[in-house]
């Protein structure tokens, strides 16, 4: 008798059912090849055709009111006009309320911290959006404040409660977050930071 312990991450299990799921539902056929490096809120997840052409699954459990399945065609036609964004391949909610999204894959490199030539490119891309939200009737601004400024399940002060990073006590409690770029640069996360002007 073996005594090995024969262990299966829940996490990509669920992942690996989510999608079969996907190809079933859309007529593809991607193979799950693991969790993408870094990543908020569950990550990124990268899959492979039988080209060998890669994507990036992203998703949500328990999300069943996401628009998320209709943005399909809205972030394409968006892209078409020259937005620099990943064309999304498939979106949906499945029958237990996970959302996803599958994008191609396009490779790149991270931007923290955030220094003044990729905060330039940054501010190009967010001006670049002018007249192009994909889902006008949606008010994300309450969404965003109350993520940064509420504590939620999976949201980042809660993240940042969690943290060994020794500056999180002090985000979490700065009184101008939300409100100044001083709070923000004070932690090193950007080498210059203005305020915008609107």
């Amino acid at each position: 008798m073996s005594d090995a312990i024969n262990l299966v991450d829940p996490v990509s299990e669920h992942v690996r059912r989510l999608v079969d799921d996907i190809n079933q539902t859309h007529n593809l056929r991607f193979a799950l090849r693991g969790r993408c490096s870094g990543g908020l809120q569950g990550g990124a997840w990268i899959l492979t055709d039988p080209d060998g052409q890669s994507a990036i699954l992203k998703w949500r459990a328990n999300d069943p009111t996401t628009r998320r399945a209709g943005l399909v065609q809205r972030v394409n036609r968006i892209r078409a006009t020259g937005y620099p964004t990943p064309r999304w391949i498939a979106a949906g909610i499945t029958e237990t309320a996970t959302s996803y999204h599958l994008q191609e894959f396009i490779p790149g490199q991270p931007a923290s911290p955030l220094r003044a030539e990729a905060a330039a490119l940054l501010i190009d891309v967010l001006e670049r959006q002018a007249g192009m939200d994909p889902d006008p009737s949606h008010d994300w601004s309450p969404y965003v404040t109350s993520l940064v400024l509420e504590d939620h399940d999976d949201g980042p002060r809660t993240f940042l409660r969690s943290s060994s990073w020794p500056a999180s006590a002090k985000l979490i409690n700065c009184p101008q977050i939300g409100h100044s770029p001083q709070c923000v640069s004070e932690f090193g996360t950007v080498d210059q930071l203005r305020p915008a002007v609107c």
